[in-house]
């Protein structure tokens, strides 16, 4: 049994929830790849029917997941307000970086300064809350995440679709569901 969880997780359906009326849903994530020894994060912005907003991609360098995580928040946030969204609902798959910011975490290293960002953006918003979500509901997040060990370090806005995303999108706007185990 996982140390974040006090009961045992039960088999279950999985799928990306589609926000409330008026709310619109960022999708973040980290990742690490091995062979380059590079992190990046990337995520995007849906609206009520699951349509694309905008999304962005930053490759972060070497750093650890958990910092990718944070930064792909922070990033999807100063996004959001970029665009002046004020009811915003965040997901990521990142358990830890959903305790730390929700708990009010204090840490003395790095991530402090990213998670005092982060609660502060949130802040900002009339309504803005983060929830956890399990990785097959955050497949378009995941996916934009892995896009950009490749390229220079920093942040690009994407304005239109990237290759590859436009089914993720609709299967998750008509509720496809994945059996997690």
């Amino acid at each position: 049994m996982c140390p974040l969880h006090s009961h045992p997780q039960l088999p279950r359906w999985v799928r990306w929830v589609l926000p409330e009326e008026g709310v619109f849903k960022l999708n973040t994530d980290g990742s690490y790849n091995h062979e380059m020894a590079s992190t990046s994060a990337g995520g995007l912005i849906r609206d009520t029917a699951g349509r694309w907003i905008s999304g962005f991609i930053v490759n972060i360098g070497s750093a650890s997941v958990l910092l990718a995580e944070l930064w792909g928040l922070r990033e999807g946030l100063r996004l959001c307000r970029a665009m002046d969204l004020t009811h915003v609902v965040s997901e990521m798959d990142s358990m830890i970086a959903v305790r730390f910011i929700n708990e009010g975490r204090v840490l003395e290293n790095l991530i402090a300064n990213l998670l005092l960002d982060i609660r502060n953006l949130m802040a900002e918003f009339e309504v803005c809350t983060l929830q956890h979500t399990l990785r097959e509901g955050n497949s378009a997040a995941d996916f934009l995440a892995a896009l950009e060990h490749s390229s220079p370090p920093g942040t690009t806005i994407l304005d239109s679709l990237p290759t590859g995303l436009h089914s993720i999108l609709i299967r998750d706007s008509m509720g496809a569901s994945f059996f997690r185990y």
